[in-house]
């Protein structure tokens, strides 16, 4: 080869390495609540998991309560659940000044009920806690959005059903807060609600 085309070789790799080999679900569909233009110190919700597991063809779902930084840096945990899993898993993930994480915690049990939290705590971190649990913290801004959702990565996926209850935001007095947002989805999914607090995505 030239050295023309050894370089071109070279580019065409490393853009494989960075595009090819990432998640095949170029896109996500969302339900739930959003938060924006105020600097929230929190969100939590309870999530109730549905009775059966969703049908999902080859790809995958989640939900969750999550912080946003103007920056698209977060910190999420929640209930997952893709193609080749027994169940729905409680995860943390993050991605702090750019660098992504994972971590799968455990199992949450088909119809039943588990509170996620995430917020900013007096050591100036976002922590991630399930069911009452501290499961990591890590070090982003104040200014956050904040959000309550279940979101697919398919219109042909089941979403859920997913019944989050009890959502609250931290305001920027530190004070807990019923969710006062509508919460909304995106095609083909629905939200019906009792009150922006209290509401099922299907």
């Amino acid at each position: 080869m030239t050295k023309k085309w050894v370089s071109l070789f070279s580019v065409i790799c490393t853009v494989f390495l960075l595009f090819g080999s990432s998640s095949i679900y170029a896109e996500s569909y969302y339900a739930g609540v959003n938060k924006y233009g105020s600097q929230y110190l929190g969100m939590t919700a309870t999530i109730t998991t549905p009775g059966k597991l969703p049908t999902l063809g080859t790809s995958g779902e989640s939900a969750w309560v999550t912080n946003v930084t103007p920056n698209r840096d977060w910190i999420q945990t929640g209930i997952r659940y893709y193609s080749g899993y027994p169940g729905f898993t409680t995860y943390v993930e993050h991605t702090v000044n750019g660098a992504y994480g994972m971590q799968e915690i455990g199992t949450h049990l088909l119809s039943s009920s588990v509170k996620y939290m995430v917020q900013y705590g007096s050591d100036s971190k976002w922590h991630a806690y399930i069911g009452g649990y501290d499961k990591g913290s890590w070090s982003l801004g104040t200014n956050n959005n904040v959000q309550a959702q279940a979101e697919t990565h398919s219109t042909n996926t089941q979403m859920g059903p997913f019944q989050f209850t009890g959502v609250q935001y931290k305001n920027t007095s530190g004070v807990w807060k019923a969710n006062d947002t509508a919460p909304s989805a995106d095609s083909p999914y629905h939200v019906s609600k009792t009150d922006n607090a209290n509401y099922k995505v299907y």
